[in-house]
């Protein structure tokens, strides 16, 4: 059976999955800047303490939103609850291939496309902020057309002292 029927109740963003180390999610939540409409799910940076949408060509990710938030030019410094980039918390994500091509240690970069977030197992944009831990279990492997997804943890984040 090909993706295309589990697919349709996958979420199209990033989602926090478990922790390597059993316990709670490590979460901090911080101001958004000026101008940003965010959903949860989308991944972040963070500069001068304030948080923003990532986009495919962010070299760091600091976190996934865990809500909703849309801040005007006033910058009301609305903060966001947000998924911590460290090594303990897991995350998963689509893939833009067929999962049969996703492997543990691939460290490929992000890209948005149509409303959905996925892993860029191509690695067009050359960032390496994610780094693969493992193919999701029970997803068709080789659909070409649904692709499946991934376990992976942010590679590139403020929050990860050696992450390269």
């Amino acid at each position: 059976m090909s993706n295309l029927v589990a697919s349709t109740s996958w979420h199209p963003r990033f989602q926090f999955a478990k922790t390597r180390s059993g316990g709670p999610a490590s979460m901090d939540y911080l101001p958004v800047a000026a101008s940003q409409t965010i959903v949860d799910g989308d991944p972040l940076t963070i500069s001068n303490g304030e948080l923003s949408l990532a986009t495919a060509a962010s070299v760091e990710i600091a976190g996934v939103a865990a809500g909703n938030v849309t801040t005007t030019t006033a910058d009301e410094k609305t903060e966001l609850n947000f998924y911590k980039a460290v090594e303990d918390n897991i995350f998963i994500g689509r893939c833009d291939a067929a999962s049969n091509t996703v492997h543990e240690g691939q460290m490929p970069g992000i890209r948005y496309n149509a409303g959905y977030w996925y892993i860029d197992i191509g690695d067009d944009n050359a960032t390496n902020v994610v780094k693969i831990e493992s193919k999701v279990p029970g997803d068709d492997e080789t659909d070409a057309t649904y692709y499946g997804r991934a376990f992976f943890i942010w590679n590139v984040s403020p929050y990860i002292p050696t992450n390269t």
